[in-house]
């Protein structure tokens, strides 16, 4: 069994959107994701955000 897509961020465990009250990377790493679903094609697609 495979990941369908995955968006791997540099952040800390339990912070997968960053810092608490960081709005805009926040929003950044939604829209990273949203693309993500949007653009793969292919079973597995790994993606590293970079902030």
């Amino acid at each position: 069994m495979q990941v369908p897509r995955l968006l791997l961020t540099p952040f800390w465990m339990g912070r997968p959107l960053g810092q608490p009250h960081d709005v805009a990377t926040q929003l950044d790493v939604v829209r990273a994701g949203l693309k993500l679903l949007e653009t793969a094609v292919a079973a597995p697609t790994i993606h590293h955000y970079k902030q």
